[in-house]
């Protein structure tokens, strides 16, 4: 197992009793209906880690800079896209960051095609996400990826017409932690 995913099934744990006590909750019909499930996209409902490290090492490249081990990207990933691409340009060569903006916005650019490379769901998931569509709950994805890139991550990883809605960063919203993404689509279910 990678480094990756240790503690991985402690989450998935989680997420089976999670769903044992809405399975519980629904069955003894005691009023309480969760009508939404509301799951993040990457590191969550989808391994996305090869997406990350592909297009981070082809940036690297691109300038001039020492591609990283897939490993490396395990510690890089969880901060948002800014923070990636600081932490693979250090390792890369540029301690000082003096090629930010231009890494960003390349990184940026690749990834609108690197973004599904090597995407899929993490076993169990989807298998979870059904469980809980047959007890009756809408499942929808909410990331604070861009819009356009989680939807293609989607559609790269799930059936059509799988989520209720997905919801990627669109500037309508504020990205996680703030609750106003996650409100709306509950408003909409």
């Amino acid at each position: 197992m990678s480094d990756c995913l240790k503690g991985r099934g402690q989450i998935f744990t989680i997420i089976f009793c999670n769903l044992n006590r809405f399975l519980h909750l629904q069955r003894e019909g005691d009023g309480i209906v969760i009508p939404l499930c509301i799951f993040d996209l990457d590191g969550t409902s989808v391994d996305t880690l090869d997406s990350l490290w592909y297009t981070g090492n082809r940036c690297l490249a691109a300038l001039g800079l020492t591609p990283q081990p897939r490993e490396n990207y395990c510690h890089y990933a969880g901060d948002g896209s800014v923070k990636l691409v600081q932490r693979f340009l250090i390792d890369g060569g540029d301690v000082q960051c003096s090629r930010f903006s231009e890494a960003f916005a390349l990184y940026r650019k690749l990834f609108e095609d690197g973004c599904t490379y090597g995407v899929k769901p993490f076993d169990g998931v989807p298998d979870v996400m059904k469980a809980m569509k047959l007890e009756g709950a809408q499942i929808s994805i909410f990331s604070n990826k861009d819009h356009d890139n989680t939807c293609k991550v989607m559609e790269a990883s799930y059936p059509p017409g799988f989520f209720l809605h997905v919801l990627g960063y669109s500037g309508a919203f504020p990205r996680k932690p703030s609750p106003l993404g996650a409100l709306y689509l509950a408003e909409q279910a």
